[in-house]
């Protein structure tokens, strides 16, 4: 398997176990969200994994965008839609760099920002257009970027 299969498989394995845990209880995460705290993920997954899946879902997703061609733009799309969903479930995790209502109130704003900037990325992969995916995807890394300085 090459670097880009064995990065998709992680991701995938992180999105099922995230989709796992909330769906075996999904009552929890809705009235955690509803009492003001974040749902915390049962054994197993951790803010920092499910981060280091966003990082190497991002990553693989500007290899495959550079790539290009039927296969690359198709597997970039794919994984784009996967990081969104990624992005999504972030704000119900706990994390411990991320402390008080202000640093909680933007690590929310942040990861919705992403997920609205990666979802902006799939109909332009759609259409095969490798620079207009790029540019959306360095946007994309900047708030990316934005987050990782926060919890520094």
């Amino acid at each position: 398997m090459n670097k880009t299969t064995i990065l998709a498989l992680s991701c995938a394995i992180v999105l099922l176990g995230v989709a796992a845990i909330l769906t075996s209880n999904p009552s929890a995460g809705i009235a955690a969200e509803k009492a003001g705290k974040a749902y915390k993920p049962g054994p197993g997954i951790d803010t920092h994994h499910l981060m280091e899946g966003v990082d190497a879902t991002f990553s693989s997703i500007m290899d495959n965008a550079k790539k290009g061609g039927r296969k690359g733009f198709k597997a970039a799309r794919h994984q784009a839609y996967a990081l969104a969903t990624l992005m999504d479930v972030l704000p119900h995790f706990e994390s411990e760099e991320v402390t008080g209502a202000e640093k909680r109130a933007k690590w929310d704003k942040l990861s919705h920002q992403l997920r609205d900037e990666i979802l902006a990325v799939g109909p332009v992969l759609k259409k095969k257009d490798g620079k207009g995916a790029l540019a959306l995807l360095e946007k994309a890394g900047k708030t990316c970027e934005a987050c990782h300085e926060m919890r520094d």
